[in-house]
């Protein structure tokens, strides 16, 4: 069976963005026929069109450790940080979403994740798009969590 994919048209997704009070701004990027910076419930995200498949919408989310965080990191021995990178790793492993750590593997420092979810056009409509950034939202809250559990003092 083949299938024709429907292109995901920009004003659809911005019209959503808009009428939800998102909108932060359109980001001029050469790799995506639309990427937009938008804020849902304070948290930062982008809605991006890749220009490779144009049936897709990618809803990325990305956050960098806190310096704070990050020197409680350092305080901990090598041994409890590789315990919360395993654990770290099977919590966003759990998320129906997809993901990228960013890991200085030379002492095991969490430097920053990135989360991403794809929305293809067949099963595109306003409630799988808010749904999407519900779950992005609330994985990243999950994610902090987990940071604080293992590193606040």
């Amino acid at each position: 069976i083949v299938m024709n994919m429907t292109k995901i048209e920009e004003y659809i997704v911005k019209n959503w963005i808009i009428d939800e009070d998102m909108f932060v701004c359109k980001i001029h990027d050469e790799n995506s026929n639309f990427n937009y910076q938008i804020n849902y419930q304070g948290m930062i995200m982008n809605v991006i069109q890749p220009k490779v498949n144009d049936d897709v919408l990618v809803i990325v989310c990305s956050s960098e450790v806190s310096s704070v965080h990050s020197e409680w990191m350092s305080n901990k021995t090598m041994e409890y940080r590789n315990e919360f990178l395993y654990d770290f790793k099977f919590k966003i492993n759990s998320f129906d979403v997809e993901f990228d750590l960013d890991i200085d593997e030379s002492n095991l420092m969490l430097k920053g994740f990135i989360i991403q979810d794809v929305i293809y056009s067949d099963g595109l409509t306003k409630d799988s798009f808010m749904r999407s950034l519900r779950r992005i939202n609330s994985d990243r809250l999950s994610c902090v969590w987990t940071i604080e559990k293992y590193f606040v003092m």
